[in-house]
């Protein structure tokens, strides 16, 4: 049953050391990969989606311990010739962190960020500093 499906490739680099929690893709748990390189963590999958489908991807993963400054930078970038879709993101403070600065700024809730459904025209990025 792929006959007219959409396949899509989706790799997530995060921190070296990062370890996947969790993956949902609709009511599915999406077989990823995690491999290494340019010194980060990547997840990697392929995705299958019927016409007229639509699901949600959503991936946790913990980071290593942080090193010196505590700080934490994500970058969404938008494949070239796709459309603009939503991204939404929730970030979890470490235990005892105590936030100072969130760009773009974020309502937090319980050690958790939650920075809204924002259009992926070109990329988005966000910084965090605790």
């Amino acid at each position: 049953m792929t006959q007219g499906c959409y396949f899509d490739y989706m790799r997530v680099y995060a921190p070296a050391g990062a370890t996947l929690t969790h993956a949902q893709w609709g009511a599915d748990v999406p077989p990823i990969q995690r491999t290494d390189e340019y010194s980060l963590t990547s997840f990697v999958s392929f995705l299958t989606l019927a016409p007229g489908e639509t699901r949600t991807l959503s991936l946790s993963y913990t980071l290593p311990a942080p090193v010196g400054k505590a700080a934490y930078r994500l970058a969404i970038r938008k494949q070239p010739g796709t459309d603009s879709i939503p991204a939404t993101v929730a970030v979890q403070l470490p235990p005892g962190a105590s936030l100072r600065t969130a760009r773009p700024t974020a309502p937090s809730a319980s050690g958790w960020l939650h920075f809204p459904a924002a259009p992926l025209t070109t990329g988005l990025a966000f910084t965090l500093d605790w």
